[in-house]
């Protein structure tokens, strides 16, 4: 037997792809075709200019296959930095921009730098699960902090959890799975938190351009329905065809609270789509609560 890593072995399986799986042996109608709200990555092309740009710098620059800067291209972290010191009203050089293949390495290259096998990282729950996956495949304690109806973290819960094994907390915003977006005085409270016990605040904010103004990303909702999110959402799919994902997948796994909600995710859902949802959620059968 080839020989695992144990944390490795002790990860739960990838919950976007473990739904993808439910979808095996089941056929959709043209008439009625698999809404999918599991995942939040857009399926759409980026825009031509940019496809353009990259075309062209595959073709006319030499360098473009090598290795280049560690910490990204010079021209890009100036650019990240000015667009950052002006959204923020704050000054960010660029020296202090590193630039990584998305929010998920960034995570893993943060956490890498700040904490060991068995330190502590605190998670507003419903967490984002690749955070999770990631502290669990480090040796890393995920310590969930409860939020409540609104799904908000609070400043004296998070306080209470602080031990000297934590080296983090970690805030989403606008939030993965739970959509919330997080007040300005709140990401204040929390940072100088941070401060006082000599800890860090990571702050990842894959949506900021994704904000509830114009419409909001996800719905994080409460099911009425006696059995678990996971069995229902399993059945959604075969009865209403209806791809969406369990609370379960976003809470500890003894966290009762999760086998009640559902996460939707509208990434890839149109107006007409979520107006369809709507309808097919309301003929769910089910026996209620």
């Amino acid at each position: 037997m080839t020989p695992i890593n144990p944390n490795i072995r002790a990860t739960s399986a990838p919950p976007v792809m473990e739904a993808r799986r439910w979808l095996e042996g089941i056929s959709f109608p043209a008439e009625r075709p698999l809404i999918n709200g599991s995942q939040a990555a857009p399926v759409d092309p980026p825009v031509e200019p940019l496809r353009r740009a990259i075309a062209e710098a595959a073709l006319s620059d030499d360098t473009a296959h090598l290795y280049g800067p560690v910490l990204g291209l010079p021209d890009l972290r100036a650019a990240l930095a000015s667009e950052v010191s002006a959204l923020y009203r704050g000054a960010v050089a660029p020296e202090q921009v590193a630039i990584t293949a998305g929010c998920n390495e960034a995570f893993a290259a943060a956490i890498s730098t700040l904490a060991a096998p068995g330190d502590e990282v605190i998670l507003p729950t419903p967490w984002y699960f690749n955070h999770k996956m990631w502290l669990d495949m480090a040796g890393i304690k995920a310590v969930p902090l409860r939020t409540g109806p609104d799904l908000v973290p609070r400043l004296a819960d998070a306080e209470a959890l602080i031990t000297a094994k934590t080296r983090a907390i970690v805030l989403v915003t606008p939030n993965n799975p739970g959509g919330v977006e997080y007040p300005a005085e709140l990401l204040a409270g929390f940072y100088d938190l941070a401060k006082a016990h000599g800890i860090a605040l990571i702050v990842d904010e894959t949506y900021r351009d994704f904000d509830s103004r114009p419409s909001a990303y996800f719905a994080y909702v409460e099911h009425p329905y006696a059995e678990e999110a996971e069995a229902l959402c399993k059945r959604m799919v075969g009865e209403i065809g209806v791809l969406a994902l369990p609370g379960s997948m976003f809470m500890p796994a003894r966290d009762q609270a999760g086998t009640q909600q559902i996460r939707i995710a509208f990434a890839n859902i149109d107006v007409d789509e979520i107006s369809e949802l709507f309808q097919r959620l309301s003929s769910l059968s089910g026996t209620r609560r």
